[in-house]
């Protein structure tokens, strides 16, 4: 692939420039570009998942102009702009925007250490504080109802009606464990009828992936900005419990190695709270166990609606992938659950 016509387009001169395969995205086209001296980070937008690319490139414009109102931020990685200004350059192959790389810095896909989930927890809290005087209203929903819960249980109530007969037998005894836990849909609605949870811009995929940590484990750069947009505290909150208490990630089969785990839970509390002093509501704070829970049943629904309506969406690599993954979600739930009423007593009263 020539990306010297591209590198032109961003005003990077380069006599040849090589695209590298980077990391383990599964949405969009990732490579790293070595041109000269200086290495690039490209991408081509998935545009079947995002289908409302301009949204995307309102909200990184306006991302990118937040931060650098105040000389710019240690957690934001601007993009490169293009000649004529834009964010994103459209070609016959599809869609492209491309940022710095980052030497000497990665990202990990589960947490190996609590210092690693307070550090990812820390970037998180910064990221959503530099955000707090950015009026909600200013970014567009690019994923719409991306983590609305009482959607993906309804969801989840038409692939009862409608999935395939033999994998709703099949998954009977985890339906039955999902609608068990409805309670959390009506949690959700009440805590936001009542204003217990304000609205305002989260990330919605706060997870170790999606942060940079130096060689001595310092967290660098939030990344991933495609689904910052307003929501409320659960979806960061309970995707850091989700993707950080765990010492296997959702596609582990052995559901005897899924735990929470304590000390991650305090790494990740002393990480995100002190951070967002003064922003999350007294609610806020104390609803972050149950924020945890809020994220792996919605996760858990999504991969059980999916595999009941025959795995169009996530895919599968194997005969019950997504039941698998739902199950392991589920799992994740029952432990969390256990104890939630222990690890209570850490959270601001």
């Amino acid at each position: 692939m020539d990306v010297t016509p591209l590198l032109n387009d961003f005003a990077i001169a380069s006599a040849s420039a090589t695209p590298e395969p980077l990391g383990a995205g599964l949405i969009h086209g990732t490579w790293k570009v070595q041109a000269g001296e200086s290495a690039y980070v490209l991408q081509r937008i998935n545009t079947t998942v995002f289908r409302q690319p301009e949204a995307l490139e309102n909200n990184l414009d306006q991302l990118t102009r937040h931060f650098s109102k105040e000389a710019g931020s240690p957690v934001f990685l601007p993009p490169i702009r293009s000649r004529s200004g834009s964010i994103h350059i459209t070609t016959d192959a599809g869609i492209w925007r491309l940022f710095p790389y980052v030497e000497d810095c990665a990202s990990v896909s589960t947490a190996q250490d609590p210092n690693q989930a307070f550090e990812t927890a820390r970037l998180f809290g910064r990221f959503v504080r530099e955000l707090a005087t950015l009026p909600a209203s200013a970014l567009q929903p690019s994923l719409p109802g991306f983590h609305d819960l009482p959607l993906r249980f309804r969801q989840f109530e038409t692939a009862l009606q409608q999935g395939i007969p033999n994998r709703l037998r099949e998954a009977a005894e985890l339906i039955y464990f999902l609608q068990q836990q409805q309670h959390l849909v009506s949690t959700v609605q009440s805590r936001i009828r009542c204003g217990a949870w304000p609205r305002r811009i989260y990330h919605h995929d706060a997870k170790t992936g999606n942060v940079l940590l130096d060689a001595k484990g310092v967290g660098r750069y939030v990344i991933d900005y495609d689904t910052v947009m307003p929501g409320y505290v659960y979806s960061d909150a309970g995707d850091l419990l989700r993707t950080c208490l765990c010492p296997v990630g959702e596609e582990e089969t052995r559901f005897e190695a899924i735990e929470a785990r304590a000390d991650y839970f305090r790494a990740v509390i002393e990480g995100y709270l002190p951070e967002l002093k003064g922003i999350l509501t007294t609610a806020e704070q104390a609803d972050l166990l149950l924020s945890g829970e809020i994220m792996i049943y919605l996760q858990s629904l999504r991969f059980l609606t999916d595999f009941l309506q025959g795995d169009a969406y996530y895919g599968s690599r194997y005969p019950g992938h997504n039941r698998v993954r739902a199950q392991n979600q589920a799992t994740l739930l029952q432990r969390l659950q256990e104890v939630k009423p222990d690890w209570e007593r850490w959270l601001p009263a």
